[in-house]
């Protein structure tokens, strides 16, 4: 499951649930892009997934799962490439 922001208001097909603008909800990843097909016809853009604000720790712990080293950041936004490179393969 992950967290979405909802840009547009809509409605729920199957649960009939109201979602407004700037909410936050949490469904899978197959369950948005449903969303997002079913509401193409009404210019697509509904819901944007939510960046989760890790902390460097956090980062690390991620490079370690995917074995990277990365003894040569410096600062966050070099944990994040890494990382970042690290999920692309």
């Amino acid at each position: 499951m992950a967290q979405y922001k909802v840009l547009k208001e809509f409605k729920d097909i199957h649960t009939k649930d109201l979602y407004k603008v700037d909410s936050t909800i949490e469904i899978t990843k197959e369950r948005a892009e449903e969303i997002e097909a079913n509401l193409a016809r009404l210019g697509g853009g509904f819901i944007e997934p939510v960046k989760a604000k890790l902390t460097i720790d956090d980062l690390k712990a991620e490079l370690d799962a995917f074995g990277v080293d990365y003894k040569d950041a410096k600062v966050k936004a070099d944990y994040e490439k890494l990382l970042e490179a690290a999920k692309e393969g």
